[in-house]
């Protein structure tokens, strides 16, 4: 059903040109603050909300407005008065966050620098560079917004919800009235579990071939492939972007959170393993930690005339509890055995005679797929128990780690190998690999999850 132009055209118009003149340098100046994963700015009192605010704004600018077509995007122009309404009342109660920020960081600066205090207030005060940037983006935002909720045919569709509000800035809810309002961060549903996948073919397919009855589960404007089900008493979603690499796993894993808040999210899918007599194709790898070993500096070395990287990391470690879960289910041998047996084998999916084994400790990721040995050596200066690559890992577990919800998302990586990163690696195990990871994830909820 194609957009009805009648219908808010003055108010819809006005959006559209201001997103159409600024989204990309608001999406530009929320990059240069690394919005998906990293942190090249300083820490400071509160950053974490910050961090928090600009993905919420980045995200629902990105997908929830889109080109505000009703009935396609927004059931009805209440609902996109009421979605404006949200997006506002969201940037006014960030005025706390920015005004404590600034008094922390004034204070601050005037202990350390008390000759250059008056300077500074004279020179107009605020935050540091970047942050300014994105205070003058969130308070540009809501002034486009209060000049719509004061447009007549948004005041005439405001005064029916809310009865005479005499415009936004006159507009005191009722106790009784507040939930009428559509939340900035709605969601349709929530769910206990999210389950993610870089790759649909093999990934998500072997989540798929669980005995599970799926549902398809579609949101309007969000390209990501969602299937529901329940496992035991738990409600899950899979998910997938089929797109490698920790940005794009970073991205999905941020968007997951703020829109389901889920009490977990696990990866799940295939990985590179550290060689050593005790590993096999097929073997379960779980993140204890994960790093990114690309993190580091590049630095001339004039005795070697070369430039020599100095790698820098950050560790991130999987919760103690989830660790306890998983070592509870990798002693079961007979479930690991069921596993193991249970693939069907045929000339293109080749298993392992090995018996099905699982590893917990470091996986490190990075930005390309590696082959190559001597790579991996020199990944093992980050941490030498090293047991497994991937290009995700890092990516969901910083963007859990830094995501400030109610529930508290924890994450954690379940890969299993279907290489050993070296000069021989093939795609003759791929399957197998993908059927012990989804299958332990599936062991994991019904035994250990369900009920936590």
């Amino acid at each position: 059903m194609a957009d009805t132009p009648e219908l808010l055209p003055k108010s819809r118009e006005h959006f559209r040109n201001y997103l159409k003149a600024k989204k990309r340098d608001i999406f530009d100046a929320m990059r240069e603050y690394n919005v998906g994963y990293g942190r090249p700015y300083a820490e400071f009192y509160r950053s974490n909300e910050v961090v928090d605010c600009i993905r919420s704004i980045y995200h629902n600018l990105d997908e929830k407005f889109g080109y505000l077509r009703i009935p396609e995007d927004f059931a009805s122009p209440k609902r996109l008065v009421q979605t404006w309404k949200g997006f506002y009342d969201y940037l006014v109660s960030l005025d706390e966050l920015f005004s404590d920020i600034s008094t922390a960081l004034e204070t601050q600066f005037k202990t350390e620098h008390p000759d250059d205090y008056e300077q500074l207030i004279k020179a107009g005060f605020m935050y540091p560079p970047p942050l300014t940037a994105i205070d003058e983006i969130r308070q540009d935002l809501k002034t486009l917004l209060e000049h719509i909720l004061e447009m007549e045919e948004v005041t005439e569709i405001l005064d029916k919800i809310y009865g005479n509000t005499n415009g936004v800035k006159g507009l005191h809810l009722e106790k009784g009235k507040k939930e009428e309002i559509v939340d900035f961060n709605w969601r349709k549903d929530s769910f206990d579990i999210v389950i993610i996948t870089a790759l649909h073919d093999t990934e998500f397919e072997a989540i798929l071939n669980l005995p599970i009855e799926f549902e398809d589960y579609h949101i309007d404007n969000d390209g990501t492939d969602y299937r529901k089900c329940n496992i035991g008493n738990t409600t899950v979603l899979v998910a997938t972007d089929d797109v490698m690499g920790m940005a794009a796993a970073a991205s999905l894993t941020t968007k997951l959170i703020a829109k389901f808040s889920p009490k977990y999210i696990i990866m799940a899918g295939i990985a590179g393993g550290v060689k050593d007599k005790d590993k096999s194709y097929g073997d379960i790898l779980v993140a204890r930690w994960s790093f990114n070993y690309d993190s580091g500096k590049y630095k001339y070395n004039l005795k070697k005339k070369q430039s020599i990287f100095e790698p820098n990391p950050e560790q991130i470690e999987l919760s103690a509890n989830l660790v306890t879960k998983v070592n509870h289910l990798k002693t079961n041998q007979e479930l690991l055995k069921e596993i193991h047996d249970s693939f069907p084998v045929d000339r293109n999916n080749k298993q392992p005679n090995a018996n099905l084994k699982v590893f917990v400790g470091p996986v490190s990721s990075g930005s390309a797929v590696i082959a190559d040995e001597k790579k991996i050596d020199t990944i093992r200066a980050g941490n030498r128990k090293l047991i497994g690559l991937d290009m995700e890992t890092y990516g969901v577990m910083y963007s859990a780690k830094s995501f400030s919800n109610e529930q508290l998302t924890k994450a954690i990586s379940i890969k299993s190998i279907s290489d050993f990163a070296d000069q021989r690696k093939s795609d003759k195990y791929r399957r197998y690999a993908a059927y012990t990871s989804s299958n332990f994830i599936y062991q994991l909820i019904l035994n250990e999850l369900q009920n936590a």
